[in-house]
């Protein structure tokens, strides 16, 4: 047993397209006018290129948990051409209404392989053997253009289909095509079409991901506002689902805690809570995987974190009767721990103190028993 942080994983950001239409010249002068993508490109190409047509759309965002894509709305894709090319090399994806550049991509044709980036984040993915992809012959070769505007018009005919338009989709499994194991997989789109799909975590590998994290700075700084607070609230283990609920409480009972003050109490929590949430946006693949495990497989993967049964030196009826008494309590704590984070993975860090706070009750409810023997 111990204690963890963590919260529910951020909220994040999936796209799709609803209108697309071919741009007017002046979407050309723009792109070729903007420095961040003129730079980009002879740093990628390290040759002569020139812009080709483009295409316009308007992205709607969808609020999807499992997806992860840049924020966008009007847009423009633009074609590259390096040399002497007869085709289009690559693309560059703008925003209509800034001009600001958002993602690149390189279609290599010869050799299969395909590379993109999102300029924001300067997440940059590769991705080899793209004529094995089924697309690969009706999109002509990944053709960014063609495929934008046939993605256009299936959204036309389906105009309620929720599809990514360019990002990632992480998808959870726990049935029999993963033997009843818990696997996060990741999906790659490129104008709605998926170009990867790969295993991103598994229940062993979760684990040793989680090791890892609490071995780092941000976690050790979690750790010591975590337990600065569960100090302070004297063990009081309690949990609300607002901030407001919790200023209420303390302001009836800040003389039944270590807090000097209401102030003091706001402050520590909210101490808490953000570095809580720098681990997990720091870790954000783990812990959407953590969120969605059942209570026993977070309990497992967390295990590190937990909180583990006293030593004693004392022998006899008396003591085994403490320590089974002990035990016994601390199983039913962690239980609870893991049942209150599959409900409310959004409590994360107040659900960790409440865990904490209740998890050292019971070791001075042992302590008390010892002391008897």
């Amino acid at each position: 047993m111990k204690k963890l942080f963590f919260k529910s994983i951020v909220l994040l950001l999936g796209i799709s397209l609803v209108n697309i239409s071919c741009t007017k010249d002046e979407n050309n002068n723009n792109v070729s006018q903007n420095v961040n993508v003129n730079s980009y490109l002879k740093n990628f190409y390290k040759t002569n290129f020139h812009l080709g047509k483009s295409v316009e759309g308007r992205l709607q965002n969808q609020s999807r948990a499992n997806m992860k894509t840049a924020e966008a709305k009007d847009f423009v894709i633009t074609e590259v051409f390096t040399e002497d090319d007869v085709r289009a090399r690559g693309y560059v994806i703008t925003s209509k209404s800034t001009n600001v550049f958002l993602y690149f991509v390189d279609v290599d044709r010869e050799f299969y392989k395909m590379f993109t980036e999102e300029i924001a984040t300067n997440d940059s993915k590769y991705f080899n053997n793209i004529d094995q992809i089924n697309e690969w012959i009706s999109s002509n070769q990944f053709d960014l253009i063609k495929l934008t505007n046939d993605y256009l018009a299936e959204l036309t005919s389906t105009p309620n289909e929720e599809r990514t338009f360019f990002g990632s989709n992480f998808s959870y499994l726990n049935d029999d095509s993963t033997n009843n194991i818990p696997t996060l997989f990741q999906d790659n789109y490129i104008c709605g079409i998926r170009i990867a799909h790969h295993q991103v975590l598994n229940q062993d590998s979760a684990k040793q991901k989680f090791l890892s994290v609490t071995k780092t700075q941000d976690y050790l700084d979690y750790k010591k506002a975590l337990n600065t607070f569960v100090y302070k609230m004297k063990g009081n283990a309690i949990l609300f689902k607002t901030k407001e609920e919790y200023v209420e409480w303390i302001e009836v009972n800040l003389n039944q805690t270590n807090f000097s003050s209401v102030e003091d109490f706001v402050l520590l929590m909210n101490d808490m809570i953000a570095k809580n949430s720098i681990v997990e946006n720091n870790n954000k693949t783990l812990f959407m995987f953590i969120e969605k495990l059942d209570s026993a497989h977070f309990l497992e993967v967390i295990q590190p974190s937990l909180g583990v049964l006293p030593t004693i030196t004392t022998f006899g009826a008396c003591a085994d009767g403490c320590m089974d008494s002990c035990s016994s309590t601390l199983d039913n704590i962690e239980s609870g721990y893991g049942a209150m984070h599959a409900q409310y993975p959004y409590l994360s860090s107040l659900i960790d103190a409440m865990y904490w706070i209740s998890y050292e009750n019971a070791i001075d409810s042992f302590n008390g028993c010892m002391s008897s023997c």
